[in-house]
């Protein structure tokens, strides 16, 4: 049984074997830092002056391994998965450099900032509460998923534009490929028992839909409809719920069930925050509440 570090260098070395063109490319490991500072194994292959490649996450492979997968049918899948990403998603990378181009690509995403903090200081990014608003531009997005990428400022210098246009451009264009979605909670989610007036707020595919609270009137909409204030919690990444606020609302208890859902059922790389927030009407910007 091959170790975690052993089973990496063994798909370094003969992945090629599993590949179309094994010649012109290479293959190697890397450490990717995710969101909220989880950091995975990747494997990259193409041509070493690609500015674009895929990379595919070997962790869960290594658990199929060590759950008795055979190890080169571990290594024909990932071959497979490699291919398919060819074919679905040509990157021409002459275009990265084409911000023109690159510009329809852009989209913004909302993150906690103290768990991103690190990966954060070379990023164009907004604190807003104890969150932060990064840029990102997809190389991949299709029924089936997307693939992006997060944007630091030597992004900027290589197109040649300052953080504000990066920022009007992105918010534009997230709304435009992301429209919103907000539905009672058993509409979406039929299985779920509410248990009272609860709202989801998210976008049409669903990822990273967190961010759709900074569309511009969204939240003052909802409280026209509601006719009044409400709290926000920041259920993941994905998605927010919406809570009208009634008399002898407890924010203190909707804290708490904020932090037992993400101790418990959101993944580390997803949770948002444990705070929540609240939105009266015509302030046009949300706040902590607890």
């Amino acid at each position: 049984m091959l170790t975690r570090p052993e089973f990496l260098t063994y798909v370094e070395e003969h992945i090629l074997e599993y590949v179309k063109d094994p010649e012109e490319k290479q293959a190697s490991i890397r450490q990717v830092t995710k969101n909220n500072n989880i950091s995975l194994n990747g494997l990259c292959i193409g041509k070493g002056e690609e500015v674009c490649q895929p990379i595919i996450y070997l962790d869960s492979y290594y658990e199929d391994y060590r759950e008795g997968a055979d190890l080169g049918e571990i290594l024909c899948r990932i071959g497979g998965v490699y291919e398919d990403s060819r074919a679905d998603s040509p990157i021409d990378t002459s275009l990265y450099r084409d911000y023109s181009h690159m510009r329809d690509l852009l989209f913004f995403r909302l993150v906690n900032y103290e768990k991103n903090k690190e990966q954060l200081k070379d990023c164009p990014c907004e604190r807003i509460e104890d969150l932060a608003v990064t840029y990102r531009w997809f190389a991949h997005h299709d029924k089936n998923g997307m693939a992006s990428a997060l944007i630091r400022n030597q992004d900027l210098d290589l197109w040649g534009i300052t953080k504000d246009k990066l920022m009007e451009d992105a918010k534009a264009n997230t709304k435009r490929v992301f429209p919103p979605l907000l539905r009672p909670m058993e509409q979406l989610f039929p299985q779920m028992e509410a248990g009272g007036e609860l709202y989801v707020l998210t976008n049409e595919e669903g990822l990273n839909g967190a961010g759709t609270v900074l569309y511009d009137g969204i939240l003052d909409s909802f409280s026209d409809q509601i006719k009044g204030g409400f709290y926000i919690l920041p259920s993941s990444i994905h998605e927010v719920l919406l809570v009208p606020e009634k008399e002898g609302s407890d924010p203190a208890a909707l804290s708490e069930l904020v932090k037992e859902v993400n101790r418990t059922v959101v993944d580390d790389g997803e949770i948002l925050s444990d705070r929540v927030y609240y939105y009266k009407k015509g302030q046009n910007v949300f706040m902590s509440k607890v």
